[in-house]
């Protein structure tokens, strides 16, 4: 018993020092660097340490309520050693033959943990990072025969917040703005009468969203420049007039979006950044359902801080697993508690991650 304990406060240490979580995006950042010399004292060179961190990790990104296979795990662990042991590529030293090619490549190789990916270090990364091993869930299929997609439908209750739960991993709270006034409609519907859907966010999004984001911003950096050109050619007469002329359009006529283009821009590149292409479909979106049952209009994507209208709703998200990580050993965890008996299993935790966007962290 003493020498179990002893284990786990080992591999909780493992986890602490060499692991990173995002609830936001539901991922896992594993930094894995090999000493210079050939050393049995490398953690990851011990089974009864790397494997349970590599099921913890899989597991906080997995939708399923079990962990992976021992067997399972075992085979991704040993693979990954395997190339470890491989020799490095000239130009850089984390990259072996046997992981990947090119990380953001959909053809890179993954390796599958339980509906979880453990993706290798970029090729030719910042130094920070080239050690770095990404754990992420792996994207459900859009469309399936034998599966149906990750939706919900709901709706906008003006009274209280609506809780929607998606893909086991995310809760996303939906609720009126603070101060909405009562007479407020989007394009002349009652916000009562839409039916929104929370879904997966996929390429398609991301580049409408772009899209809409450029627009927004082109449009308010017009009106701007056109008050600042009233001032520059005009006399002061004239210009006060012109700047009174400017700011009734700037307030009255402008996109309401504009003073947010630049900043949801900013973060769906980052987003695209710093997500391989492996797993950008795996966060919730809220999109409306429209009369034709058309679903592409999206006005949130929580995860990343997104709201489109934000006179319509405010969504903030939680994630269901955040504790996972923290409570690995605990007596009290459902899933420690569970492997215990001899049976892995389990979900636990909830609360507010790290601020992608702010805002939008579900107490």
């Amino acid at each position: 018993m003493a020498e179990s304990r002893r284990a786990v406060q080992q591999v909780r240490r493992i986890l602490a020092q060499h692991t990173v979580q995002n609830p936001l995006l539901g991922t896992s950042t594993l930094h894995l660097r090999p000493p210079a010399t050939a050393s049995s004292d490398w953690w990851f060179a011990n089974p009864e340490l790397a494997i349970p961190v590599l099921q913890t990790l899989a597991h906080f990104s997995s939708p399923a309520a079990t962990v992976a296979r021992t067997a399972q795990t075992e085979s991704v662990w040993k693979s990954i050693l395997d190339g470890f042991r491989s020799p490095p590529n000239a130009d850089s030293p984390a990259h072996r033959p046997s992981f990947t090619t090119r990380y953001s490549s959909p053809s890179a190789r993954a390796f599958i943990l339980r509906n979880a990916l453990l993706l290798p270090p970029r090729l030719h990364h910042a130094r920070d990072d080239k050690w770095s091993w990404l754990v992420g869930r792996q994207p459900p299929p859009t469309h399936s025969l034998q599966q149906p997609p990750l939706r919900v439908t709901t709706t906008i209750d003006p009274d209280a917040p609506t809780r929607v739960a998606w893909d086991n991993r995310f809760v996303l709270t939906i609720r009126r703005p603070e101060n909405a006034a009562s007479t407020y409609t989007f394009h002349g519907v009652d916000p009562r009468s839409i039916t929104l859907v929370v879904r997966q966010f996929t390429g398609e999004d991301y580049r409408r969203l772009l899209a809409r984001c450029r627009l927004a911003a082109g449009w308010d950096d017009k009106i701007r420049t056109s008050i600042a050109a009233g001032f520059q050619d005009a006399n002061e007469k004239t210009a006060r007039e012109a700047a009174e002329r400017g700011v009734r359009l700037y307030t009255k006529a402008r996109d309401p979006l504009a003073p947010y283009g630049r900043l949801y821009s900013a973060r769906l590149f980052t987003f695209a950044g710093t997500v391989p292409v492996q797993l950008r479909d795996s966060i919730p979106c809220v999109a409306i359902v429209q009369d034709n049952g058309d679903e592409r209009y999206v006005v949130a994507v929580p995860s990343l801080g997104i709201e489109m209208e934000r006179g319509l709703c405010k969504v903030e998200v939680g994630y269901v697993k955040q504790n996972v990580v923290e409570q690995y050993g605990d007596e009290r965890s459902v899933w420690w508690a569970t492997r215990e008996r001899g049976v892995t299993g389990g979900e636990v935790g909830r609360g507010r991650g790290r601020d992608w966007g702010e805002g939008n962290v579900k107490e």
